[in-house]
């Protein structure tokens, strides 16, 4: 009992001293889940009428894990409240060296086309059961974004992920899991497919009327299972001519609810003037190699009018973005959440060294010189 006590000192020791000396509580909001997106002047904005600005995290952890505090702290550092959360799905034709339909073994994902082994268009059975079992394992890591956005006051976009292409039937039986779950997730967005159609157009041009159809008919699922939930739709690779003129094909979506993505890996000018004359826009993607490209990108879409976007990695060191666009209000004079277990396991391995990580005492007593290995004993 009194090497109990005597632990429970030491760390309570620690613990002080980490507070006052190395700030270890960094005051990361907590005032609850967001309420809905609105659309205001043809843009996506937050409830509190600011524009929506992100980042693209990874759906599994890379290269951030959503349950640390500095990960948010971070992100309102740099003025942002969003993060787009990529699902990466078949197909993936980013480039030559890409995985194209067989991702399988490369990123653990499962299409269910392949799982659809009778070809007839629906997953029973032994179908069902392993399309099933791959869904229960991606949930897990939804659910944190989900959770931990919320918690820290963010917009999150879920995002079925393809680049270059389009699994219709793949998209479809993955959204009949994902939508109705978070329905109700007032801080929620969904974005139906990024990027569907690549090769040769990469553009408006390459919109058939099966993919405009596909468009019209997946919005209406969407809206009927998450009829509050705002949809970002088309998500067109490069910002081209055209755009409006393939939206105005796909009658009877209430753009109330839900906008138009665009990315501007190439763009014209003219064509997003007439897309955001006629429908709300959103730019949901900007890559880059270096800070400057971030900044040309950002600067661009911030100087004709499309204030709402989402950066690719512009807040990691080597890449990171100037920020000369205002806070969201909403981070202004709110609460400090208190540090979860997890936070402050994570938050004291930081600070062990490979001396802590191999000391054991040697005298058979513990007390405030054996600290590191006390620690190391309650994180480990």
């Amino acid at each position: 009992m009194k090497y109990k006590i005597l632990c429970l000192i030491v760390v309570a020791t620690i613990f002080t001293c980490f507070i006052l000396f190395f700030g270890l509580l960094i005051p990361v909001q907590a005032a609850g889940e967001r309420g809905r997106v609105k659309v205001v002047n043809n843009l996506l904005v937050a409830d509190n009428g600011a524009p929506l600005r992100g980042e693209n995290p990874r759906l599994k952890f890379w290269p951030e894990d959503p349950t640390h505090l500095s990960y948010w702290q971070r992100l309102r550092d740099f003025h942002l409240n969003t993060v787009r959360i990529i699902a990466y799905r078949e197909p993936q034709f980013y480039n030559s060296s890409a995985c194209g339909y067989s991702c399988e073994s490369r990123w653990d994902l499962l299409n269910a086309s392949d799982v659809d082994v009778n070809n007839d268009g629906q997953l029973t059975g032994s179908e069902k059961t392993t399309w099933d079992g791959f869904m229960d394992r991606i949930f897990p890591y939804l659910d944190t974004w989900v959770d931990e956005a919320g918690r820290n006051g963010f917009y999150i976009i879920i995002d079925y992920h393809p680049v270059g292409g389009l699994d219709m039937f793949d998209a479809r039986e993955w959204w009949t899991k994902v939508a109705p779950r978070y329905k109700d997730r007032t801080h929620v967005v969904y974005e139906l497919a990024n990027e569907p159609v690549g090769s040769p157009a990469w553009g408006p041009a390459g919109y058939t009327p099966a993919m405009i159809n596909w468009e019209k008919e997946m919005y209406q699922y969407l809206r009927s299972v998450a009829p509050n939930t705002h949809i970002i739709l088309w998500s067109f690779a490069n910002a081209g001519s055209g755009m409006k003129e393939v939206v105005d094909q796909a009658a009877g979506v209430d753009y109330t609810n839900a906008s138009v993505a665009f990315h501007i890996y190439s763009r014209s000018t003219s064509a997003i003037n007439s897309l955001k004359s006629a429908y709300p826009v959103f730019a949901s993607e900007m890559g880059g190699d270096s800070a400057a490209e971030y900044d040309t990108k950002v600067g661009y879409v911030e100087n004709i009018g499309v204030k709402s976007w989402i950066i690719l990695d512009g807040t990691l060191p080597e890449t990171a973005v100037t920020v000369p666009w205002p806070a969201d209000p909403f981070f202004t004079n709110i609460s400090s959440p208190s540090p979860t277990v997890s936070d402050l396991k994570a938050s004291f391995r930081i600070y062990l060294t490979s001396d802590d990580l191999s000391y054991k005492p040697v005298d058979g007593k513990v007390n405030l010189l054996d600290g590191g290995w006390v620690v190391k004993l309650l994180v480990y």
